[in-house]
């Protein structure tokens, strides 16, 4: 158990959620139900820094953590998803000009799909690390990718620009993380784009299915701009996008500051907003369940939509939810596997039909105009049904 802030070493440290015996993967995919079922699990057990304003699970061990060749996390089979990424490549391109740069991408995924977009249209090359990637890089791409997790020690290039997207909140010391980024880009103002799952809008709208164990770190803007301050760099803009889901932040490097620590009225605000979030749990998985028992009853078979990590959180936390029926996902590497912890097989769409699927339950409400697209191209009639606090009342 981790008993101090790994951020500001305070041990005046708030619990407000707890999980226990979840998969510490939630996107590894598994041949077979047998060894999906006996998938490594670790214990969440969420935790506020009063200090600093850092949340993070205080039960982590990164010792469970694998980020081999059968992790897969590619979300850009979905159209929504794809344009969103294009939106924000060609953002950046006119906004830092990087045409003819040189880019760093730190965390660049099981195939690199947006550092290859990035460099593909900014005619750029391109370094990027990720312990998972698998992919052969594409024809004509000027792409080099490390297969191991980010070190200053594996590069002496110099860089134009950085990105990295959705990786902090896998790193167990993220203010050493961030330093040694800082040390490899060396000189001030090289501009830096940083993209975190939102920890406002986890606790806003209580978005438990956010909270998997390969998740260290939740940020809150503010905090996210105080660490990135003290780690040299300078934040120029903070902003939620995709549907307010994901936080950015820009930033140029700069010199450090010492770190800003909560004002009073800063921690008592996200002390009850996390004590609120802890406390909406119960209810919002009897929600749930009372929903599943209604649908049961009406004779209705479920589906869920969506393989990824929400899915596999969702499946794990809600004893109910391991009845459901199929497990849907339009990405065609995770097709025949298996969803860790709870074991279901991940289909194709085209299975909707044999298995005559009255409810499709979406995780993420971001893809319901997609979703429903896709199920009236394959003359599906399931309804679709979006999961969150609104479920109780349909």
């Amino acid at each position: 158990m981790i008993i101090a802030c790994p951020v500001c070493e305070s041990k005046a440290l708030c619990s407000f959620f707890r999980a226990s015996g979840v998969p510490v993967h939630c996107c590894r995919l598994w041949e077979s139900q047998a060894e999906a079922t006996a998938a490594p699990r670790g214990d969440i057990e969420l935790v506020l820094c009063s200090t600093c304003g850092m949340i993070f699970n205080r039960r982590f061990d990164d010792r469970l953590i694998d980020y081999d060749g059968t992790y897969e996390n590619a979300v850009h089979f979905s159209p929504h998803f794809q344009r969103f990424a294009e939106d924000l490549v060609d953002g950046l391109i006119e906004h830092y000009g990087l045409r003819g740069k040189h880019l760093l991408e730190v965390g660049c995924g099981t195939d690199a799909h947006f550092l290859r977009l990035l460099c593909e249209r900014a005619g750029a090359t391109g370094t990027g690390f990720d312990p998972s990637y698998h992919f052969e890089a594409s024809a004509g791409t000027n792409v080099r990718i490390v297969n191991q997790p980010f070190a200053r020690e594996h590069t002496a290039e110099a860089f134009d620009f950085a990105c990295s997207r959705h990786v902090l909140e896998h790193v167990r010391d993220p203010r050493a993380f961030l330093q040694e980024v800082r040390l490899t880009l060396g000189r001030t103002d090289v501009p830096v784009y940083l993209e975190v799952p939102s920890g406002d809008q986890i606790l806003r709208d209580h978005d438990f299915w956010e909270a998997i164990y390969e998740h260290f770190g939740y940020f809150t803007q503010s905090m996210l701009a105080r660490l990135l301050a003290a780690t040299g760099f300078e934040p120029q803009n903070a902003y939620e996008q995709y549907g307010g889901q994901f936080l950015a932040v820009e930033a140029l490097t700069a010199a450090a500051r010492p770190l800003e620590l909560l004002s009073e009225a800063e921690a008592g605000e996200l002390v009850a907003a996390t004590s609120a979030f802890g406390e909406a749990f119960r209810a919002r998985v009897a929600n749930i369940e009372a929903l599943l028992q209604r649908l049961r009853g009406q004779g209705s078979r479920v589906a869920l939509w969506g393989a990824g990590s929400r899915a596999v959180c969702f499946l794990n936390m809600v004893p109910a939810a391991r009845q459901i029926d199929a497990v849907i996902d339009i990405n065609p590497r995770k097709h025949g596997k298996h969803i860790p912890g709870t074991g279901q097989q991940i289909l194709p769409p085209e299975a909707l039909l044999a298995l005559q699927t009255g409810v499709v339950l979406l995780m993420n409400p971001l893809y319901e105009a997609e979703v429903s697209a896709q199920l009236a191209a394959l003359g599906s009639r399931a309804r679709v049904i979006v999961e969150g606090a609104q479920t109780v009342t349909v």
